[in-house]
């Protein structure tokens, strides 16, 4: 009932609802990783995105530019938005390798 934790809670559930579609995209491609036999890429990145990084742009967002507690929602959303990117265009990267790796099998079979 106290109006500062609603407003805490508001702030929070706001990012929360854009943060689910990321996190869904961030696990399953994590899976992903994991059935191509490239697990330690997972790893990595969930290193990086989730003990490296936070305490920096934690204190970016909130200390830095003044943002308070909402700079730290706006801090977890913008470094799983940046790794799923990130994420994204190095799996695609490694489907793409695998598809033209497995075209020059073909044709080096067929000649």
């Amino acid at each position: 009932k106290d109006p500062e934790v609603i407003a805490m809670a508001d702030s929070y559930l706001f990012m929360a609802a854009f943060l689910t579609i990321i996190y869904q995209f961030i696990h399953m491609t994590g899976s992903v990783f994991q059935g191509l036999k490239k697990p330690m890429y997972n790893t990595i990145y969930t290193f990086f995105r989730l003990g490296a990084l936070p305490p920096f742009v934690y204190h970016f967002y909130s200390v830095t530019l003044a943002m308070g507690l909402k700079g730290i929602w706006w801090g977890i959303f913008s470094i799983n938005l940046v790794f799923a990117v990130m994420i994204f265009i190095h799996i695609r990267k490694i489907i793409v390798g695998l598809k033209s790796n497995k075209i020059d099998q073909i044709q080096t079979s067929t000649i």
